[in-house]
């Protein structure tokens, strides 16, 4: 009796186990349940192989090798990596995770739960190939199935990661089209943390960001932190947002990078954010909006050092329904024209440095009068 119900436990995750080595060569993982400390070894480039991993259990991935294939079989459901509950993954070596069909993600972790990658190894993660596309994000939820729809939190806090999708973001909220529907929360996933490590993440769809999350769905808050060695980031040439969302009918929660908030996220493909590259000059700070008539504000700030004479003012319509636009000012304060009554607007000042901007940007926002 004491048996089973230490089996039972460590099941649901409940009760750790000592730290046991599982292969995929040798041991059948769609069946085993990984449990808290196990080590997967392993290729399984000669027979298809998913893991999956207990609530609350930490593995570590040692030079692992998950191939997915094309719609194989009884697999039909199958990530490359399931998460049953909250999970860590610690990477050492080189691993590559791919799912076991088109429509899953390499890792996938339910609503509600957290997901948090580390250590000092390499993971290439993304969803099998069908018709030369990566279809399901790399990281994140699966829109063909009910119970993956909604996926939960992404942490990444060490290791090298590379993450790609062909139809979707590498990591975020995916969904299986492009045409806006009625409710744009039909998919979604929870918030995305990048604080560590080095990642690179990219689409294939045209219409799609990177990190965020596609139309008709929705993702919680990004936020990418100096603790990085360096995040790199590229969107399809129609998309909203490399980080963010991706069209207009999608949603995510605040933005912040570096400790800076990106209201309608980062718009620049390729975007790198490296926190060691220091920019030549300093950011301008208290950023504010006066004389807020129905097509004009005026913005001032303070200069970020002594003697700084030229500025890049960006500014638009906080939904983001129209491209931003760029100015180059020489004047501080400086009025912007041209606005739309009754319109919320964004607005970021940096400081130009002569070849280069200021690494960070003033931000504020404001409301044009409403019409008479």
């Amino acid at each position: 009796m004491k048996k089973l119900l230490l089996a039972l436990l460590c099941l649901m995750g409940i009760v750790s186990t000592q730290a046991r080595t599982v292969s995929l060569d040798t041991l059948n993982v769609n069946t085993y349940i990984l449990q808290n400390n196990d080590v997967l070894i392993g290729t399984s480039q000669t027979k298809y192989a998913a893991a999956k991993i207990a609530n609350n259990a930490t593995i570590t991935l040692q030079n692992v090798n998950i191939n997915g294939g094309d719609n194989i079989p009884g697999m039909n459901a199958i990530p490359g990596i399931r998460c049953l509950g909250n999970a860590t993954i610690r990477l050492v070596g080189v691993n590559h995770v791919h799912s076991m069909y088109y429509d899953m993600p390499g890792i996938f972790v339910p609503q509600g739960s957290t997901l948090t990658i580390e250590g000092t190894g390499s993971l290439e993660v993304r969803a099998t190939i069908k018709n030369d596309q990566y279809r399901a994000p790399a990281i994140g939820n699966c829109f063909k199935y009910s119970s993956t729809k909604h996926s939960g939190n992404i942490v990444i806090r060490g290791g090298t990661i590379l993450a790609s999708s062909g139809q979707n973001p590498a990591i975020g909220s995916g969904s299986n089209s492009d045409v806006s529907s009625v409710s744009y929360n039909q998919y979604s996933c929870g918030d995305i943390t990048i604080s560590g490590g080095s990642v690179t993440a990219l689409t294939g769809n045209p219409n799609c960001c990177a990190i965020g999350a596609r139309n008709n769905s929705t993702c919680g808050n990004i936020t990418i932190t100096d603790g990085v060695t360096k995040v790199t980031a590229s969107r399809g040439q129609n998309a909203l947002s490399t980080i963010g969302k991706s069209l207009s009918n999608c949603a995510c929660g605040t933005i912040t990078i570096g400790g800076v908030v990106y209201p309608n996220g980062i718009t620049a493909t390729p975007y790198t954010y490296d926190p060691s590259v220091q920019a030549p000059c300093n950011a301008p700070t208290n950023l504010t909006a006066s004389n807020i008539a129905q097509s004009s504000a005026t913005l001032s700030w303070t200069p970020g050092d002594a003697g700084d004479t030229q500025w890049l003012v960006i500014y638009g319509p906080a939904t983001g329904s129209e491209d931003e636009i760029s100015q180059t000012v020489t004047t501080n304060p400086y009025t912007l024209t041209g606005l739309n009554p009754g319109t919320n607007y964004n607005v970021w000042v940096k400081t130009d440095c002569g070849e280069e901007y200021s690494q960070f940007a003033a931000y504020q926002s404001f409301r044009t009068e409403e019409p008479a």
